[in-house]
């Protein structure tokens, strides 16, 4: 087998450099012998969407552009009524009487998730297991197991991490002879172990990440199987995202990494600008440029959204539009009776949510539309603010939200707080390769102006 390793520092055309080398097998290797996998689905349909686009090939032609979840679903000719879903978690909870969700995240703290999170993290990475044991109570684990197990054999379903063991067991390859894997470093211990089982009988592989974003150790991703990595190493030399300043600011954290692959790379012949702020407000909002807000957690994030509302902007906070577009209905609608325009009965519906129960939408005139709707005072002031400015709430180039749920993203202008949680602060000083890779991450999606927003608490990130 003919290995190949890409490491994409950001910016590099990664993901433009793999579409390439599928473009190119493509014409000697049919669809359905070449398997395209991505941390997520829509990194998979990329490489799908595109070889359809140049080819004129169908979906039905690419059965293993996927993820591995995905592929051990079908291969195991799994049905969606036989895996776990959430009603199935309200059952155990019920159980146990506990409150479990089943769905995890790295702000996941010290409650009863923990449990089935371990649960599954020791399934997909012991090591990666035995850094929070700490924090488990053992005789609460063997019950909580115990009864999940039992609640998966009742209902005959499996959850996403039996289907990847499952499929390790049979020890049948895939009938490709080409693998292109994407986002290498965030893959799991067990999910390797999927890869070598998958593509085992593959002529030639690649695999693409990069070692210094590997945000996903929390949660089991196995960085340091995929530095050890052997074969063809091809290094991507040139940043089309990072001019100098930032290209320098990054790299002067992504050193600080005791273990990592040394990845030299230019950056764009801009200068950019790394500059230190003590408060939000130094950031001035240019409705031309885009803007994204990051913290390390999430309770850092309503000083972002309370600054970004008093400005009057349109964001996005958490990855949801800041303003709700029934309020927005409501408010339309409310003011066009008032003025004698026509509406629709659904627009009346709603408004009629957010009504005030003394107020009478016959008898409404000379009454502003913000004393006749119940909809939270901040958020009240905010779409007068909006309205009276004329803002276009259309347009939106702004994000709040933290590190990890924007890595891939990029803006002109990046405003990076140091602030951190305690248990994050703790894992700086146990841990801190996986903190500094977070904050690289942080840092290289800007593309021209980085704002370090300086900490104003006991708990740091000292990136300076």
């Amino acid at each position: 087998m003919e290995t190949n390793i890409i490491y994409g520092p950001p910016g590099t055309g990664k993901t433009t450099y793999l579409l390439d080398i599928l473009e190119k097998e493509l014409r000697e290797v049919a669809p359905d012998k070449i398997a395209f996998v991505s941390f997520t689905r829509e990194g998979a349909y990329q490489g799908r969407n595109r070889a359809i686009e140049k080819f004129k090939y169908t979906e039905d032609d690419f059965p293993y552009f996927r993820t591995l979840h995905s592929i051990a679903f079908r291969e195991l000719k799994m049905r969606p009524n036989e895996m776990i879903n959430r009603k199935h978690y309200e059952i155990l909870s019920k159980g146990l009487n506990m409150r479990i969700k089943g769905y995890y995240d790295y702000n996941l703290i010290e409650n009863d998730d923990i449990y089935l999170f371990y649960i599954d993290l020791y399934r997909n990475n012991k090591s990666r297991a035995s850094q929070i044991v700490d924090n488990i109570n053992t005789q609460k684990l063997i019950w909580i197991e115990k009864n999940y197990r039992e609640l998966k054999k009742y209902y005959n379903i499996k959850d996403f991490t039996d289907l990847i063991i499952e499929f390790i067991e049979k020890q049948k390859s895939l009938p490709v002879k080409v693998a292109i894997i994407d986002e290498a470093q965030d893959l799991t211990t067990l999910q390797w172990e999927m890869i070598e089982v998958a593509f085992r009988n593959c002529e030639r592989i690649y695999i693409a990440g990069d070692d210094d974003q590997a945000i996903y150790e929390w949660s089991g991703a196995d960085v340091h199987y995929f530095i050890s990595l052997k074969g063809n190493i091809k290094i991507l030399e040139y940043s089309y995202r990072l001019p100098k300043s930032i290209m320098e600011f990054a790299k002067s954290i992504s050193s600080k990494i005791q273990k990592r692959i040394t990845k030299d790379f230019e950056s764009t012949k801009e200068k950019g600008r790394v500059t230190p702020i003590n408060d939000i407000r130094d950031v001035k909002i240019n409705k031309d440029e885009t803007y994204l807000f990051l913290s390390r957690n999430n309770m850092f994030l309503p000083k972002f959204k309370d600054y970004l509302m008093q400005q009057a902007v349109v964001f996005r906070y958490q990855n949801k539009p800041i303003i709700d577009t029934e309020h927005i209905i409501a408010i339309n609608t409310y003011v066009r009776i008032q003025k004698g325009k026509e509406y629709s009965k659904r627009d009346l519906v709603i408004l009629k949510r957010y009504l005030f129960p003394n107020i009478d939408i016959n008898r409404c005139k000379g009454i502003e539309w913000y004393d006749s709707l119940k909809i939270n005072n901040d958020q009240m002031l905010y779409y007068r603010d909006l309205l009276k400015k004329h803002i276009d709430i259309s347009k939106c180039n702004i994000n709040v939200n933290t590190i990890h749920s924007v890595k891939g993203a990029e803006a002109d202008n990046v405003i990076l707080s140091l602030n951190v949680t305690r248990s994050v602060f703790r894992n700086i000083q146990q841990n801190p390769d996986s903190e500094h890779r977070v904050f690289y991450v942080g840092a290289t999606r800007a593309k021209n102006n980085l704002y370090i927003l300086l900490p104003d608490q006991k708990y740091y990130y000292d990136i300076l």
